[in-house]
């Protein structure tokens, strides 16, 4: 089985990946995780703060590596948060790419992932607006360093070039419309989906969601 948490930045991602663990651990069904920063990360680019630029230049579909998919989850579990629908198709996004671009990446994914079970679980907030500007104040706190490297990715990429913003309204800008992009590709994939519209308004129902959609 092979577990794809996606959602916003400050969704509650990795909260829910790490949860999860330890409900499947729970059940003596050890299962591999990846944070979307994991060095070991079986699927898709490598990649830090050190290449990301480079990484989000290379997400076309003619360069993106899809058979690194390939037996992902076929021998045990594994989690991937962020890989399937942000690392893919809001980096093609931010490459320029149009929302006709952007659904191929899952789709291709999904078709090389054919025999395997697999489940999606996207973490959506119905106000991005509200929500990025609650996390970015957060994180200018708690994580200094994050605001200043994501304003400028957008900034500097394609995207944040051909829409006339500061650094910091790029970023905010893109990932309203990355979260547009987003629910809209979630709803048209054929795969095993759960759908949690703002989590962390009750976290304790949210993870129970995800326990039995796992469980099923």
């Amino acid at each position: 089985m092979i577990v794809l948490i996606e959602g916003l930045p400050g969704s509650g991602k990795t909260t829910t990946a790490k949860h999860l663990e330890t409900f499947l651990y729970q059940k003596n069904k050890n299962c591999n995780v990846f944070y979307e920063y994991s060095f070991d990360n079986p699927v898709g680019y490598t990649w830090s703060f050190e290449n990301a630029v480079k990484s989000i230049r290379e997400t076309t579909i003619s360069d993106y590596p899809f058979d690194s998919w390939k037996g992902v989850g076929f021998h045990k579990d594994v989690i991937l948060e962020s890989r399937f629908l942000q690392n893919t198709s809001l980096f093609n996004m931010l490459n320029g790419g149009k929302f006709s671009e952007n659904i191929v990446f899952p789709k291709k994914i999904l078709k090389t992932l054919d025999k395997i079970h697999t489940k999606l679980i996207l973490l959506h907030q119905t106000d991005p607006l509200l929500f990025l500007n609650n996390v970015i104040k957060n994180r200018k706190t708690t994580c200094p360093e994050w605001f200043p490297f994501v304003s400028e990715l957008f900034y500097e990429s394609y995207w944040g070039r051909t829409n006339e913003a500061s650094m910091e309204e790029s970023f905010i800008n893109g990932m309203v419309e990355w979260s547009h992009r987003q629910i809209n590709i979630f709803k048209t994939l054929n795969v095993d989906k759960l759908l949690i519209e703002n989590p962390s308004s009750d976290w304790n129902a949210s993870l129970n969601k995800v326990f039995s959609f796992i469980d099923n």
